[in-house]
């Protein structure tokens, strides 16, 4: 494999390095850097957030419904189906997804029931939290933003999955712990926006940054209770660590947790999705945790 080039700490240095954190001072990282103006911002969306008046777009109702349909042992087609013929833009991706390369049909699918068929079960679960990840930013004016995040999340996803398959946990779970680990991000996103406190070109250790790193895993807890999130999938979202010092335990309750916390760390370090942020990922305490030493590692990659 390509050796990665690693920065020296004069060429980067990360917010977890930053000596306001390593101190262990109450600030969260990177805040130390922020101007007066972008604390405030910051103040004024924590205190929306713990009042719980942060605007959480719901999980969309098709949406909703398809998953608790999803959730029986053996769901009805026809009842699925009939579900998502409500929402047109969840019926569309799902065409779309039937009819790519991924899942390879002999011919073109033009129905959802043949879709659905096609796609599996399984499969329709991620994609219905696929849709209703992409509303939540759906009115976001600084588009380049929005459109990181869902990249991040997407890769994030995949790599979860493929961890999780080759050792041997359940696929899905991997896929959506993945995709959806940061989703407490995307409500303070949209509240920066709101402010118009997004610059038109995302930069790492920009203030919006700061302010979605310190809050989305308070966020990601109302988002996961709104949108009923399984235990395995709102553990991810509350409690990842990414970017861990390497004497700096995960809180997980879940190994999906663990799984999110080391494709995280992955995307960073290559940049997929978000902006790059290079570091020895081969010797990521993520990839330890998961019982990936540097030799399996470079096997799974």
């Amino acid at each position: 494999m390509t050796e990665l080039q690693i920065p020296s700490a004069q060429q980067l240095i990360e917010w977890w390095l930053e000596p306001a954190y390593q101190s262990g001072r109450l600030e969260l990282p990177g805040q130390s850097a922020l101007a007066v103006g972008e604390k405030k911002i910051l103040e004024d969306i924590a205190l929306v957030a713990d009042s719980g008046r942060l605007e959480i777009q719901p999980m969309p109702k098709v949406a909703m419904d398809a998953v608790r349909l999803l959730r029986v042992a053996e769901p009805s087609i026809d009842e699925v189906v009939r579900c998502i013929e409500l929402d047109q833009a969840l019926a569309l991706l799902l065409l779309k997804h039937a009819n790519s390369a991924l899942y390879a049909p002999r011919y073109p699918i033009d129905n959802l029931r043949r879709a659905v068929v096609h796609v599996g079960i399984r499969q329709l679960k991620m994609i219905v939290h696929e849709v209703a990840m992409r509303r939540v930013t759906g009115d976001v004016k600084t588009k380049r933003w929005a459109e990181m995040e869902w990249r991040y999340a997407v890769h994030c996803a995949v790599i979860a999955k493929a961890l999780a398959r080759r050792l041997g946990m359940d696929e899905e779970l991997g896929y959506l712990a993945g995709l959806l680990h940061d989703v407490g991000r995307l409500p303070v996103l949209v509240a920066l926006d709101n402010r118009k406190a997004l610059p038109d070109v995302p930069r790492i250790g920009s203030a919006p940054e700061v302010i979605m790193e310190s809050l989305h895993r308070g966020v990601g807890a109302q988002v996961a209770k709104k949108w009923e999130l399984p235990p395995a999938i709102a553990d991810a979202v509350t409690t990842h660590l990414n970017g861990r010092c390497d004497d700096e335990d995960s809180s997980a309750q879940f190994p999906t947790t663990k799984v999110a916390e080391a494709a995280g760390d992955l995307c960073h370090a290559l940049g997929f999705g978000r902006l790059k942020r290079p570091h020895a990922v081969l010797s990521s305490r993520s990839f330890r945790d998961l019982g990936l030493e540097p030799s399996l590692l470079e096997i799974f990659l």
